[in-house]
């Protein structure tokens, strides 16, 4: 992945997608990947072609690749409660999106957590959007550094971009503002676990068909998402973890040591190391005063046959 740089010196956009998330993507589950920046957005439009004899005028179809005004990189995974609870969520606000916009306003980006191809497949199954393509060195590449470079500390997480300059938009109060106008599915999800489930996170597609009382709830989210002020994806860490998701400091720390468990080792390790330090200086200072505890200075007496 390149540092970002949105416009160059003549003000001309060199931003690339792929530049992001690789040079393939996924349409759908079990189908070949596709080009990001050639075939991943094509857009279909239109033609009439008025010439010719009446009668034979045909409707040609024609098909432009461009980038989306916003990009949603989506990490989640199938192991994972809360995102099976989020997941249906944006699944609807997605979808409703899309019914209202004709042109590619709106894309989102799945990044995957799964632990193995079948629950890729299985999960990602149930999502309309893009995929990075799982199960290659490039994919984990790709899934580390977008943590990293967002400062992605647990999931789920939806991080807004633009997606003509790269720059970052919005990252836990984009996950607010979905889960604020889709609120009847995650009532519905609240009353199911409550109903006793046995853990059981995940909403059932019979619920979300009617969530959205006010689709125009959705056109007003995605226009504050453009209104909003870019920041330089190097500022997203500091930006990423916010709203009513966000993590106290001692949930970041837990969670850095949750996926760097090889620090725990290594303060364990220096913890024996200073521990015995301190208990053989311990032992060196008890035994200098035991030699030599019952030793007192010299000292002056006074003599009457001293000569001096």
């Amino acid at each position: 992945m390149v540092e970002i740089s949105p416009v160059d010196e003549n003000e001309k956009d060199i931003f690339s997608i792929a530049s992001l998330v690789g040079p393939e993507l996924l349409k759908k589950v079990n189908t070949p990947a596709v080009s990001t920046d050639k075939e991943a957005f094509l857009i279909s439009g239109s033609s009439s072609s008025g010439k010719g004899k009446k009668g034979n005028t045909k409707n040609q179809q024609s098909t432009s690749s461009t980038n989306p005004a916003l990009i949603g990189l989506y990490f989640s995974a199938n192991w994972c409660p809360p995102c099976k609870r989020f997941t249906p969520l944006l699944i609807e606000f997605y979808n409703t999106a899309k019914k209202l916009s004709s042109t590619n306003e709106f894309e989102i980006i799945y990044v995957s957590s799964d632990r193995s191809n079948e629950e890729f497949e299985e999960y990602y199954g149930k999502m309309p959007w893009l995929a990075i393509p799982p199960g290659t060195d490039d994919s984990g590449t790709i899934k580390t550094k977008l943590s990293e470079t967002l400062g992605v500390t647990g999931i789920p997480a939806l991080a807004i971009l633009d997606g003509t300059t790269g720059e970052f938009i919005c990252g836990g109060t984009a996950r607010d503002d979905v889960i604020r106008v889709t609120g009847k599915v995650a009532a519905v999800a609240e009353q199911d676990d409550a109903g006793g489930n046995k853990g059981e996170t995940e909403v059932k597609e019979s619920h979300i068909s009617s969530s959205i009382n006010n689709p125009d709830q959705v056109k007003v989210v995605l226009e504050k998402w453009k209104s909003m002020e870019r920041k330089s994806i190097l500022e997203a860490p500091r930006l990423m973890d916010t709203g009513s998701g966000a993590q106290s400091f001692l949930g970041k720390v837990l969670g850095f040591f949750a996926k760097n468990p090889m620090f725990i080792f290594g303060f364990m390790y220096l913890y024996q190391y200073v521990k015995k330090q301190i208990m053989a200086k311990a032992t060196l200072d008890g035994d200098g005063s035991d030699n030599g505890g019952d030793m007192k200075p010299p000292s002056i007496v006074d003599n009457d046959d001293n000569e001096f």
